[in-house]
């Protein structure tokens, strides 16, 4: 795959979006959802024919001008259909669920993706983000 180029769609390289962009053996994805009360899909791609090591980061939903409000929040990631991971932040209450959880990930050779949000309750004002981040390795024909 060339450099720079993602493997989905047409997002620039440098933005967010829902698709994972390659530079050279590096991967990342990132994107942001205001709180929404319905699973909203955050990131969405396949892989190519590479497997990714890395991490996933999800940052609960904050309103960044009033630091002290927030909602709950939940991230969900399935492979090929399958959930295999369940996030939960807490930004109301600072002394319940984490405000942030990162978690170490394989994704595997041409697999689909699919990164999802839900909140407690809707709000506009509340943003969460999620990240992932990695290296590329191997070559499946």
């Amino acid at each position: 795959m060339p450099e720079g180029i993602p493997y989905a769609s047409s997002n620039a390289v440098a933005g967010t979006g829902l698709n994972l962009n390659i530079i050279g053996n590096h991967a990342y994805a990132c994107n942001n959802l205001p709180a929404s009360a319905d699973d909203t899909v955050v990131l969405e791609f396949t892989t190519g024919p590479q497997y990714l090591v890395g991490w996933i980061q999800f940052n609960g939903y904050i309103k960044s001008n009033q630091p002290g409000v927030g909602t709950e929040g939940t991230c969900t990631m399935s492979f090929n259909g399958q959930r295999v991971l369940n996030f939960k932040t807490d930004t109301e209450l600072e002394t319940s669920a984490p405000h942030s959880e990162d978690q170490y990930i394989l994704i595997p050779a041409f697999t689909s993706v699919v990164v999802t949000l839900r909140a407690s309750q809707a709000n506009a004002d509340h943003i969460a983000t999620v990240g992932i981040a990695g290296k590329l390795y191997g070559k499946v024909d």
